[in-house]
């Protein structure tokens, strides 16, 4: 079974945490973060370790931070994920990805999606 490993790009809306309220089989529990640095991103981190110390289902999420001004090119050099989370302020992301760029995007509800395909891959 191949394993999923998440990045989250510049997680600007609370719709990028969403995907982390539960684990799933088949992902990796380390999850990298390419962001500048700031409110956006604490807030997400802060969304994420939440689900990782409620009292029902907490997850193990491990999350890596990757900050600064090169945060976008640096997360395509290094592409240590093979599955990216991208929400919120996306117009200036939406000419960065897709097919023409070896990226696939599986439509425009990301958590409904994702879910969906891990449930038909890997039960």
């Amino acid at each position: 079974m191949s394993t999923v490993r998440l990045m989250t790009l510049d997680p600007g809306h609370f719709h990028a945490a969403l995907i982390q309220k539960e684990m799933y089989p088949g992902v990796a529990a380390r999850v990298d973060v390419y962001a500048p640095a700031g409110w956006d991103l604490d807030e997400h981190l802060k969304r994420v370790h939440a689900y990782n110390q409620r009292a029902e289902r907490p997850t193990a999420w491990q999350m890596e931070a990757h900050t600064g001004a090169d945060f976008l090119e640096r997360m395509l050099r290094e592409r240590p994920g093979n599955a990216v989370i991208i929400s919120g302020r996306n117009r200036p992301k939406i000419t960065t990805f897709g097919p023409e760029r070896h990226w696939h995007d599986d439509g425009h509800r990301p958590c409904d999606t994702f879910s969906a395909a891990l449930s038909s891959r890997f039960s």
